[in-house]
């Protein structure tokens, strides 16, 4: 063998000290290569590279569109106001950097990216908004806030006698509701082909005084997309005004059409319209009016938080829109003009008042005790007093019981709110005592008025048919509800009740318009019907209808055969059963 063959071997087999190797097999649970691998992947994922520049800005640019184009659709649609304290806004926020967030993410660490820390801070920001959305909700929170909540309106106690002057007379009372005002509208505009074609009511009927009347408006509107492309250049050419005094109703052609309302669509509706005009205000709600001329407007109530961030949401002024050219102002709730009638609605009256009886005295005590908390009755009506329309309802107990410890009276217009302690029976009793007084008709009682007769609060309402029609009127002694008396006319009705409680009748209560009918029957048939505790006549003539009367003596001795002459207002001849004010012999 060669020295270099040898020299060879001796290096495989011995090595030397300075070269050597040996090959080891280690077990795959050893801690020592379980470590070793850890710290081998740590490096590799180190060795990651973070996206560059371009592929960032990139992904900046694609997120932006997307969300630019959802944004502008959110905005079209939605119409967010622009305000740090709405809370739609903040909705809007969060949502469209969720969006970025996502679609940015998908963009680059999707491709094996790793995330630097700009990019992580990007990520963080909609889960900083969440959080800090739900601290300032917290702050302002009805727990921590309880009697600021219950002064956000101002309740001062009133006389009833000293604020709502007696009345003479009730011919000039409003006491339509809604519904019978609807049934008068559709009416009205039934009768003209040419526009109920085309057009359809609102349904909404707003009361407002105009020029010394109350009454209820509501403004046509497109019946359907189809219906508005065919008449959007001719507009919206009127509105319908009904009269809930005198029971009737007309339509009003405008001589410029109204052009922006809930019923438009794209650039003329009517949010869409207030939205581009005040991008930054918070409205509340929007109601259809008319000034002393008669002319449309729109009258927007505009809100903002009292109580820390987003809560005790106050109304702070209006905006009025003239409905034919769109052109508007924005008014501070003080600056809001005389002919205005809504700008503080009903519910939210109802929420305020709410709020201030229940919590007075502390939220613990709302929950637990109860000292002190009152709350409104289930509904509420209108009473127009002067040239302002007024809000109505009962105040009654937490408990819940049907009777009032008073009432309260709220300026539609300036939100001036007084209550006037009057114990006595709640709305809803005194329309179950009418209602009883003709239960066997199955007449229905609309939400009462409330008026002041000789110093007494009395509640004022009218029966209704299963077709809301006017039937009868009632009246009904708020402070003992088993005084009550109904009759066919508002003039008979309050003669019959200041007889009750025993006053003179004035002078200003002839109802010179009432046209009474006498007319000679043959009496065939008279039962005598008690209900509750009045006994109630029933006449029924040969050949005719059935005529009803109160019972008086000289009714004793009328049997059938006999011809009398029976008077009863005209509106009621083609009724199947007829209110008769007299029976002569």
């Amino acid at each position: 063998m060669s020295k270099i063959s040898k020299s060879i071997l001796d290096f495989i087999v011995k090595g030397n000290q300075k070269n050597s190797f040996k090959v080891e097999v280690m077990d795959p649970d050893d801690p020592k290569l379980k470590k070793r691998k850890k710290k081998k992947d740590s490096e590799t994922k180190s060795d990651k590279a973070t996206p560059p520049g371009s592929k960032r800005f990139k992904a900046v640019i694609i997120a932006l569109l997307v969300c630019g184009v959802i944004g502008f659709c959110i905005n079209y649609v939605a119409l967010p106001a622009w305000n740090l304290h709405s809370r739609g806004f903040w909705g809007f926020m969060i949502f469209e950097t969720l969006l970025f967030m996502a679609i940015y993410e998908l963009s680059l660490f999707d491709n094996g990216y790793r995330m630097a820390i700009g990019d992580t801070i990007v990520c963080a920001i909609p889960f900083v908004l969440i959080g800090l959305y739900f601290i300032l909700s917290i702050i302002g929170a009805m727990i921590f806030n309880s009697k600021r909540y219950a002064n956000i309106i101002k309740v001062e106690n009133g006389k009833f006698e000293e604020d709502i002057q007696p009345v003479k007379s009730v011919n000039n009372i409003a006491l339509m509701d809604t519904e019978t005002a609807k049934v008068f509208g559709e009416r009205t505009l039934g009768s003209l082909s040419d526009v109920v074609s085309q057009y359809d009511l609102s349904g909404e009927y707003a009361q407002i005084n105009y020029q010394g009347n109350p009454m209820k408006v509501s403004s046509l509107q497109y019946e359907g997309f189809w219906k508005w492309v065919a008449n959007k250049k001719d507009g919206i050419p009127g509105y319908v005004l009904v009269d809930p005094v005198n029971n009737t109703s007309k339509y009003v052609k405008l001589e410029k059409p109204i052009h922006y309302s809930p019923s438009e669509y794209f650039h003329n509706d009517l949010m869409r319209t207030l939205r581009r005009k005040y991008p930054t205000k918070m409205f509340y709600d929007v109601y259809f009016e008319v000034d002393e001329e008669g002319n449309p407007y729109y009258v927007a109530a505009t809100e903002s938080p009292t109580i820390g961030w987003f809560s005790g949401m106050e109304i702070d002024g209006a905006v009025v829109m003239d409905a034919s050219t769109g052109e508007s102002k924005y008014y501070k709730a003080k600056d809001i003009p005389e002919w205005v009638d809504v700008v503080y609605d009903g519910d939210y009256i109802t929420e305020k008042l709410n709020w201030n009886g229940k919590y007075q005295n502390g939220f613990l005590n709302s929950l637990f005790a109860k000292k002190g908390c009152r709350k409104t009755t289930d509904d509420y009506g209108y009473i127009s007093i002067g040239t302002d329309i007024y809000y109505y309802t009962g105040i009654t107990s937490a408990a819940g019981d049907s009777s009032n410890i008073g009432v309260v009276l709220v300026n539609e217009r300036t939100c001036e709110t007084k209550f006037y302690e009057i114990a006595g029976a709640d709305e809803h009793s005194a329309m179950e005592a009418a209602e009883g007084e003709v239960q066997q008709y199955g007449y229905t009682a609309s939400f009462p008025s409330i008026i002041n007769v000789n110093g007494e609060p009395t509640y004022i309402m009218v029966l209704k048919d299963n077709n809301n029609i006017v039937k009868e009127y009632a009246m009904v002694n708020l402070e003992n509800y088993t005084k009550v008396v109904v009759a066919d006319t508002q003039t008979e009705a309050f003669s019959k009740y200041i007889t009750l409680l025993g006053i003179d009748e004035p002078e200003d209560n002839k109802d010179e318009d009432v046209k009474y009918i006498d007319k000679k029957i043959k009496v065939k048939e008279i039962n005598y019907i008690v209900i509750e505790g009045n006994t109630v006549a029933y006449i029924k003539a040969e050949n005719g209808p059935i005529y009803k009367t109160s019972f008086t003596e000289d009714l004793i001795t009328l049997e059938s055969g006999m011809t009398v002459t029976v008077r009863y207002n005209e509106k009621f001849d083609n009724s199947d059963i007829i209110s008769v004010s007299e029976v002569i012999k």
